[in-house]
Order: C-alpha cells, then structure tokens, then sequence
C-alpha cells in the first residue's frame, strides 16, 4: 500500500525529470536526495557515472512488472512460434548467457559492468516460463 508523504509526515517532494539521464543529474548534483527507476536503468547509469561507488542502488522494488514481447495480436500461430523460440533459448542457457555478458561483465566499448545478478524473480521465471501478467505465477 502506498501512502501519502504528508500523511506520514516524510517531508517528500516529487521533482519531474524527462528521461533517466536527467534524474541521475539532479541526483548527482545534489538537487535531490534520491530517484527511482528501472533496477537496469539504474544500475547503468550509476556504472557509467563520474564516481559510481558514490551511490546506492536499493533492492526493495516499488512493483512487479514483468516485461514482455509484443507481437501482432490475433495471430496464435506466430505466438507459439515465437514461445516455442523464447522457451528453446531459456532451456539451452542462451538467455541466461547473454544476462551474465550484459548485466555481469563489463560491456565494450567502455567495459561498464552494470553489477546487476540475477533476481529471484527471474531465476523463476527462466525455470517456468509463463506469458502470464499475474504477480503470483512469478512466486
């Protein structure tokens, strides 16, 4: 449940931003006390940053959002194709590959590693796929 900031008497102030980028600045200029966004956004924004040890990522997210592939609707052939493709390349490790080269390693052409391990809820999600957008098939 979220509640108010006043309500608890935190003293919050929301300032808008137009894109990460510009978040991470106000951030890192002092202009506020912290941001939220995308644990992969974050994380490559503060690797790539001045001084990264400098911040803090949190690990307490804010929702459950799985992410998805979009494809054309009405089309059931085309759609398990492409989960036949999607669930071929989880059991064969492919996936889980190409998560420790982009999210474990350092990345040419700069080698910013993003430091980011595996969630929970992705470890399940690889160990039962599912297009399902319910919160409690990802438990």
């Amino acid at each position: 449940m979220v509640r108010e900031s006043a309500q608890d008497k935190l003293d919050i102030q929301v300032v808008p931003a137009k894109d990460t980028a510009e978040a991470f600045l106000l951030l890192e200029t002092g202009r506020v006390a912290g941001s939220a966004n995308d644990d992969a956004l974050a994380h490559a924004t503060v690797a790539g940053a001045k001084q990264p040890k400098d911040f803090k990522i949190g690990t307490k997210g804010l929702e459950f959002a799985p992410y998805g592939i979009l494809e054309p609707k009405d089309d059931p052939a085309f759609k398990a194709a492409v989960d036949k493709a999607v669930v071929e390349l989880i059991k064969d490790g492919t996936v889980a590959g190409l998560y420790r080269k982009y999210f474990e390693q350092p990345i040419p052409p700069k080698g910013i590693n993003l430091e980011l391990p595996m969630s929970d809820v992705l470890k399940r999600a690889l160990a039962n796929p599912t297009d399902s957008g319910d919160e409690a098939a990802y438990r």
